[in-house]
């Protein structure tokens, strides 16, 4: 059983993974490069859980770890090789990185034209001042949005106007943006 027969097999959702992983274990085939992965990823989790590290920068240096491991030692020794530079391409999702990216350029250009005070402006004045009446039309504008768009991208285009009007009114952003990523997951 091969290390990449393992990654695919275990990514399919099998009912059965800790069999797969038990033969893998029995058969010999999780060798030093599996424990090599298993060593960067807890290094990675402890930079991030401690804030030693941003997670982005964590997540960075994890993933040339693995890559120095593959090139520089999969080159002495083959059971080093973990994964190459192109079977990692094949599993990054270019249409998630993309749809993020220009969504984060199109709030970037909306915020410049204040067009989330204006909103946030009209929302309170149609809730007269009412806290939670604000909140609930937030959030049933966010299930309103993820009804039509994916979660992630609703969250991107309602949580600015949502961190505006909470910063104003007094409350915690966090608590307002939760409660409109619990409602992204409803509808």
């Amino acid at each position: 059983m091969s290390q990449l027969f393992l990654l695919s097999a275990l990514s399919q959702h099998s009912t059965d993974d800790f069999a797969i992983l038990e033969n893998a274990v029995s058969e010999g085939s999780v060798g030093i490069a599996a424990l090599i992965v298993a060593g960067i990823f807890i290094l990675m989790f402890i930079a991030i859980s401690f804030n030693l590290l941003h997670e982005t920068a964590a997540a960075l240096l994890g993933a040339v770890a693995i890559f120095l491991v593959t090139y520089i030692g999969g080159s002495f020794d083959p059971a080093l090789s973990i994964i190459t530079f192109e079977e990692a391409m094949e599993f990054v999702d270019w249409n998630v990185i993309f749809l993020i990216m220009g969504m984060m350029i199109f709030m970037a250009i909306l915020s410049e034209t204040n067009v989330f005070k204006w909103l946030a402006f009209r929302l309170y004045r149609s809730a007269k001042g009412n806290t939670w009446m604000i909140v609930v039309w937030l959030v049933i504008l966010t299930g309103i949005t993820s009804a039509f768009l994916n979660n992630v991208t609703a969250i991107l285009l309602i949580a600015p106007l949502s961190i505006q009007l909470a910063v104003a009114l007094g409350l915690s952003p966090f608590a307002v943006v939760i409660a409109e990523v619990l409602a992204s997951n409803i509808v």
